[in-house]
């Protein structure tokens, strides 16, 4: 009796040790999604990347400019494209391990947009100097670096521009 007990007892510790290890198998590979990343995290990275495709699509389609009339004309339009994806971008249910990086994207985003508000209205007024140009030219370009690295963090290839 007592060995049947016995018995008993290292059966229901091994079933429970298996289904212990068992479950931290399936939580391993379905928290982790087998790449490192839960399905919370897939979904925002699938949304956040479709919502930069969509909005660089329709950047892509608007001619950078090469002169200051052409620059009034771009900029309006770029900035409404970069202030729209940037709206929807928050909007999303963003997991807390994409959290940072992405506000750090959005936050640069909106440095950037100051700079192109002021070089806009600069050019509007005629009051803008070719060391301005160059100045917003080398702005744009630090933080557009800037806000790729944090969108490559975050997993956002999609939102990640060219410099």
């Amino acid at each position: 009796m007592a060995a049947n007990r016995a018995a008993d007892a290292r059966a229901m510790i091994t079933r429970g040790l298996l289904t212990a290890v068992l479950g931290l198998v399936c939580a391993v590979l379905a928290g982790c999604g087998g790449g490192g990343s839960s399905a919370q995290e897939k979904k925002f990275v699938a949304q956040a990347n479709a919502i930069c495709a969509q909005e660089l699509a329709v950047l892509s389609r608007t001619p950078e400019p090469t002169t200051p009339a052409q620059a009034i004309s771009y900029l309006p339009k770029a900035i409404a494209i970069i202030q729209r994806q940037s709206g929807r971008l928050e909007a999303l249910s963003v997991p807390a391990s994409k959290r940072r990086d992405l506000e750090a994207a959005l936050s640069t985003g909106r440095q950037l947009g100051v700079i192109l508000v002021r070089f806009l209205h600069q050019l509007r007024a005629g009051t803008y100097q070719l060391a301005t140009f160059s100045q917003v030219q080398s702005q744009s370009v630090t933080l557009r670096e800037q806000i790729n690295v944090h969108f490559r963090k975050a997993g956002l290839t999609r939102c990640v521009t060219s410099a």
